[in-house]
């Protein structure tokens, strides 16, 4: 019984974000931020350099050293931006000085080695 009590609680996530004003839930802004960076990510979506720096800009605004971006993907006939450059440029410049960059390696229960998930031609 505690367990299912436990789980009604974990799935009842429109009570875990409330707003300060007047208590109404975020779940729709929260699924908006995710539904705008698969859109913003998705294969084939490229920005022009305006646009990649209007994203880059505006979300490190606040952000006050100098910005590093990123090459383009595409170069000619105009240089464009891949979505998922974006969120690099936005990633790597909040990384602090002095820290590793982030990685997706990490210690878990099942080894893996690299090789094994290489495909041989």
């Amino acid at each position: 019984m505690k367990l299912f009590i436990f789980l009604l609680f974990v799935v009842n996530v429109c009570s875990h974000y409330l707003t300060p004003k007047d208590g109404t839930p975020l779940a729709g802004l929260i699924q908006d931020h995710i539904v705008a960076a698969v859109k913003m990510t998705i294969r084939g979506r490229f920005f022009t350099k305006t646009d990649y720096e209007q994203l880059v800009f505006f979300a490190l605004s606040n952000y006050c050293k100098k910005i590093v971006t990123e090459p383009p993907t595409i170069i000619k006939p105009y240089p464009l931006w891949a979505g998922k450059q974006v969120i690099s440029t936005v990633v790597t410049n909040l990384v602090p000085e002095g820290k590793s960059p982030l990685t997706f390696i990490s210690n878990g229960k099942i080894k893996a080695d690299v090789r094994d998930f290489i495909i041989s031609l």
